[in-house]
């Protein structure tokens, strides 16, 4: 099953030609993988802990690696990535897990995503997410995208952190998340 079969998405959702569409189907879930493609909750309480695993299934490395969450937008989606590289120290005692970003917002229809982006996946590479939801529904998980050079990079000054960062589809962004801690100082 491709993975807008199983996400039940239509083209005209985010809003991508046919081209682009064809291009996920026929490359982008051939080198990634989301296990499994979904996930029912049938309280509307918060879940136990589920788990999706990301599988880069290629001989390479590959980069801004982009995992669609859809849902209904009535349930609430708590992240919990297990640290896939060493935290980087950002200012003042705080360390910052660079490794994944989370973009979220909705496209043009209304719907709620997040779009889950893994700077690296190395060949054959399998990290594991876990999550909690709170609320009735499926929330649904697609490869969108990625990058097979590795040429973004991560500016970190000391003080300040950026990274560039591009969808491939119109959504209006409403948060950004990322992993903080504060350290000993």
């Amino acid at each position: 099953m491709d993975p807008f079969s199983a996400a039940g998405l239509g083209i005209e959702a985010l809003g991508l030609s046919a081209k682009a569409v064809a291009w996920i189907k026929n490359t982008v879930s051939k080198k990634v993988l989301v296990t499994p493609p979904e996930i029912t909750v049938t309280t509307k309480h918060w879940d136990s802990t589920s788990s999706i695993i990301i599988q880069n299934i290629t001989d390479r490395p590959l980069f801004e690696v982009q995992i669609v969450c859809w849902f209904d937008g009535e349930q609430i989606i708590e992240f919990k990535p297990h640290h896939m590289e060493k935290p980087q120290v950002i200012t003042g005692g705080i360390t910052m897990d660079s490794a994944l970003f989370i973009l979220s917002g909705f496209v043009e229809d209304g719907r709620h995503l997040h779009v889950l982006t893994l700077r690296r996946l190395l060949p054959k590479e399998s990290p594991e997410i876990d999550l909690q939801i709170k609320g009735r529904g499926t929330v649904k998980f697609f490869p969108a995208s990625y990058s097979a050079r590795g040429d973004k990079q991560i500016l970190n000054d000391g003080n300040r952190v950026a990274t560039p960062f591009e969808v491939p589809f119109s959504m209006k962004l409403s948060s950004i998340g990322t992993w903080l801690k504060r350290t000993a100082d």
